[in-house]
């Protein structure tokens, strides 16, 4: 009877692991198939209603490739353009097809953040590739952008750097673009200017503003970008599973401490248990996303108490297997 009963249980302690194992299967491939977040990509600007022909003026798509956070700069390749009446010649697109939009046909000085970034002449177009009797589709250049310190806490008495709050953490850049027509130094309309493209796990929002500036005295047509960079959905998930992870090892360690205090016989290797799980922890840490420095929220609410809970049960379950020693005798020495 107690025979059935103990296989009874084995059949649903393998049951209960079979069941967890399919769950994180399932888990994994959903994470696979889940949206990134909203996010502006360079597909979607190319395909916008705006940049259909049908608008005169310029367009900004800046593919971000690089994120440095602890700099607090990212990097970004600038792809300009004119649509409309401003349109030199079409681009051809990643599916081949013709783009409304391409090169401009009048000279420009390009700005950012009232930086002169690039210059541009129909002039100097680039050279003839030979081979497809092609020139290159748009303008592109290169910048650096800083990302902008959040000033949200700055009367608070506790500040926190934005990274403490991973992986919710979230930082923001904003950017000002105007172009001036050289042969009449009159200011072109912008109608496009986005940052786009995911990149080191973080997803890009633009929020665009039409507006107006003086620069020497003279009113231009500028437009005022809004970025926003937040980790994907993605990253947030895989974060929190490890996270899930390390707290699933502390409470076993704990639910066999217990056991060993209410005096139940696990065996003596049990005690090699917590010490390796302790080894452990900070390693599966390490797979973090980006692998954050040590300090941030999690580190709090999970690592260190961790850390701290499955020492003390080292130290509970290692009392009992001292105490159940017997003390060393030495042997009686014969007397002559």
């Amino acid at each position: 009877m107690a025979h059935s009963i103990s296989n009874r249980w084995r059949i649903k302690e393998l049951f209960f692991v079979i069941v967890a194992l399919l769950a994180m299967i399932g888990v994994s491939a959903l994470l696979t198939l889940v949206p990134i977040s909203t996010q502006t990509t360079a597909a979607g600007t190319y395909q916008s209603d705006i940049l259909n022909g049908k608008q005169d003026g310029i367009f900004f798509l800046g593919h971000i490739f690089e994120i440095d956070i602890p700099g607090r700069t990212f990097e970004v390749q600038w792809v300009v353009g004119a649509c409309g009446r401003f349109l030199l010649t079409p681009a051809e697109t990643y599916d081949a097809s013709q783009s409304p939009c391409g090169l401009p046909n009048v000279p420009l000085n390009i700005y950012i953040d009232n930086n002169l970034e690039n210059t541009y002449d129909p002039q100097d177009l680039y050279q003839l590739d030979k081979r497809s009797n092609k020139t290159t589709g748009f303008v592109h250049f290169m910048k650096t952008h800083s990302i902008d310190i959040a000033t949200a806490q700055l009367g608070s008495k506790r500040v926190y750097d934005q990274l403490f709050w991973y992986p919710f953490d979230f930082y923001h850049s904003g950017s000002d673009f105007f172009v001036i027509n050289t042969n009449d130094n009159t200011s072109l309309p912008i109608i496009k200017a986005v940052f786009a493209d995911p990149v080191n796990n973080f997803a890009p929002q633009s929020i665009e503003t039409p507006t107006e500036s003086i620069v020497n005295g003279t009113l231009i047509q500028s437009r005022n970008t809004f970025l926003g960079l937040r980790r994907t959905v993605n990253a947030k998930m895989y974060t929190f599973l490890l996270f899930i992870v390390n707290w699933g090892l502390t409470v076993l360690v704990a639910y066999i401490t217990m056991l060993v205090m209410a005096g139940e016989s696990l065996g003596e290797g049990i005690v090699v248990l917590p010490l390796t799980i302790i080894l452990t922890m900070p390693t599966i840490r390490g797979l973090f996303v980006e692998n954050p420095p040590f300090g941030i929220l999690l580190d709090n609410l999970g690592l260190v108490l961790q850390m701290i809970v499955v020492a003390l049960c080292s130290v509970l379950i290692l009392i009992p297997s001292v105490l159940k020693k017997k003390p060393y005798s030495s042997m009686p020495t014969k007397e002559f």
